[in-house]
């Protein structure tokens, strides 16, 4: 049976404690933290909460994302959005 490749990297970042993990990406997010704020991290999962208009959403977090690879050794990762709620559906 095949087994999945992952780099050496990869590896490495997945021995950490997620508390290691939060430590890291929290200190990389300080670039951003105008923006955004981190919320979790586990392994490649991280989610933040944003802090800007919807209209910026999609440029923020290519240009985090990217920046989070470059400096953690260029792993793969998924940045979640912490979803809020819309106001007109509250009232209803």
């Amino acid at each position: 049976m095949y087994e999945r490749y992952e780099s050496q990297e990869l590896q490495e970042w997945k021995k950490l404690s997620s508390e290691e993990q939060f430590k890291q990406v929290k200190y990389l997010s300080d670039k951003y933290k105008e923006s955004l704020e981190l919320l979790f991290v586990r392994d490649q999962s991280i989610q933040v909460s944003l802090k800007i208009p919807k209209n910026e959403h999609y440029d923020l977090l290519v240009s985090y994302e990217a920046y989070l690879r470059e400096n953690l050794g260029n792993i793969p990762l998924i940045v979640l959005i912490e979803e809020k709620k819309d106001e007109n559906k509250r009232r209803q």
